[in-house]
């Protein structure tokens, strides 16, 4: 599709997919951790 890279121009870089690579790695390890804990307050 021609329009592609004319609307998405970062998508072109050298290291947009390596920097979303290690963005989701990142996400990935939040998930693992486990969930926060509420304590009432009464």
């Amino acid at each position: 599709d021609p329009a592609f890279p004319k609307n998405f121009p970062w998508m072109t870089d050298a290291d947009f997919w390596l920097k979303q690579t290690a963005i989701f790695i990142g996400q990935n390890q939040l998930l693992q951790e486990p969930p926060l804990q509420l304590m009432p307050m009464y």
